[in-house]
């Protein structure tokens, strides 16, 4: 199982927990994880337009920012443009689990549900609330070591991470399945 953690935050932003996740997990296993920078809407479509890039994994982790208004979400991308669930390539994430760590994504239906349809994800994992930084990144780090080192299933890692994490971390974190 490998991970692609593709980091969608602002450079300017402090703390960037995709590439927190990228190092700690790249101290177990360095082949278990890619990490690309990603700077605006055409860095993000295009490695996710590249099927053959994608191949090789099966789980997409998308560190970034979430906005939500009037029951619409969206993902904010570090140049400030907003990405809407028709605005990602037709099945691009077909068959695979995305983390979606970005605020308040988790909570609305009128995100993921169509973000499943446009993509055919299998899996979708993100917060239903504000979350900050070090609550995200100890809760993906813990989830992706029950995922990846003890190679549970996505809804194994999630329950166990979940009972782990029971008040610890803030973001009430969700997942969405959809066969």
């Amino acid at each position: 199982m490998s991970l692609l953690i593709l980091e969608c935050t602002p450079e300017e932003d402090n703390y960037r927990e995709g590439l927190i996740l990228e190092e700690f997990l790249g101290i177990t296993d360095p082949k278990l994880t890619e990490f690309v920078e990603i700077r605006d809407d055409q860095d993000l479509l295009d490695v996710l337009e590249d099927e053959r890039y994608l191949e090789d994994f099966e789980i997409i982790h998308l560190s970034g920012h979430g906005v939500v208004e009037d029951d619409i979400g969206a993902f904010l991308l570090p140049d400030g443009e907003e990405m809407y669930p028709e605005d990602f390539p037709e099945f691009c994430f077909a068959g695979k689990t995305v983390s979606l760590s970005a605020c308040q994504l988790g909570r609305v239906q009128a995100f993921c549900d169509p973000l499943a349809d446009q993509t055919d994800v299998k899996n979708i994992i993100a917060p239903q609330r504000e979350v900050e930084f070090i609550d995200a990144a100890v809760w993906f780090v813990n989830f992706y070591y029950f995922l990846l080192m003890h190679r549970t299933r996505v809804t194994t890692a999630f329950d166990k991470t979940q009972d782990h994490l029971e008040g610890k971390v803030h973001g009430a974190f969700r997942l969405w399945q959809y066969e």
